[in-house]
């Protein structure tokens, strides 16, 4: 079976609307807490080939605690064939919806935040 990474980068995901001007010592801002992270399955057709990935995708953490707006970012290596790319994709955009988490906050208020999410694949 192969095995999976999952790696999150997270950064502030701030509204126009609520700008404010504060110093950075008095902000007080919390990460998002993942609480589970579904594993994607790895694809028929890369696993028969025996072929490994990395796909990035964009995804905003929303205060709510839903996960939203999951996009496409990158694939490593570059040179996949298209079908291999939509392979791991499609199942990267399956689970990523799923994940459960605590809400970054900003002065003890839950906020929304882009996150970047991982998802390497290793081939046995």
């Amino acid at each position: 079976m192969a095995s999976l990474l999952i790696s999150l980068f997270a950064t502030v995901f701030g509204q126009e609307k609520n700008l404010e001007v504060i110093r950075a010592d008095d902000l007080q801002v919390s990460k998002v807490v993942i609480k589970s992270k579904p594993k994607p399955h790895y694809p028929k057709l890369a696993h028969k080939q025996h072929i490994g990935a990395t796909i990035v995708l964009r995804a905003i953490f929303r205060a709510s605690g839903k996960v939203t707006d999951v996009k496409f970012s990158k694939v490593m290596p570059a040179d996949l064939s298209d079908d291999l790319v939509s392979a791991f994709t499609e199942e990267c955009m399956k689970v990523a919806p799923k994940i459960k988490f605590k809400p970054a906050t900003k002065n003890g208020h839950p906020v929304s935040m882009y996150v970047q999410l991982e998802y390497a694949f290793y081939p046995d």
